[in-house]
Order: structure tokens, then C-alpha cells, then sequence
């Protein structure tokens, strides 16, 4: 069993997010795509990643 990873992409930066997803899979490692068209306009795209709520 291996560790999960979460990977977070903003608006900026040098890789799109399609670019990091195929480096992920072609890694090995199981890629998973988010886009905020998968949540409700009302939704942000936040996380407490320390779990802590």
C-alpha cells in the first residue's frame, strides 16, 4: 500500500494542470484530475490538510 498525495494546482504556475496529471501517471502513481467545474459555484476549493478542521 502506498502513501496518498495530495497535490494542489492554483491558476499560476509553469505546469497546467493536465501536465501534472499525466507526470503523476506516467510516475506510476494513480492521477486524479479536480477542477472546481466538479463542485457547486457556492463551494470554495479549500482544505484543512492538517486535518484539524
Amino acid at each position: 500500500m502506498t502513501d496518498p498525495v495530495v497535490l494542489v494546482i492554483g491558476e499560476e504556475g509553469d505546469w497546467s494542470a493536465d501536465a501534472v496529471a499525466n507526470a503523476v501517471a506516467a510516475a506510476g502513481a494513480d492521477a486524479f484530475r479536480l477542477t472546481t467545474y466538479d463542485f457547486p459555484q457556492r463551494m470554495p476549493l479549500r482544505a484543512d490538510l492538517r486535518g484539524n478542521g
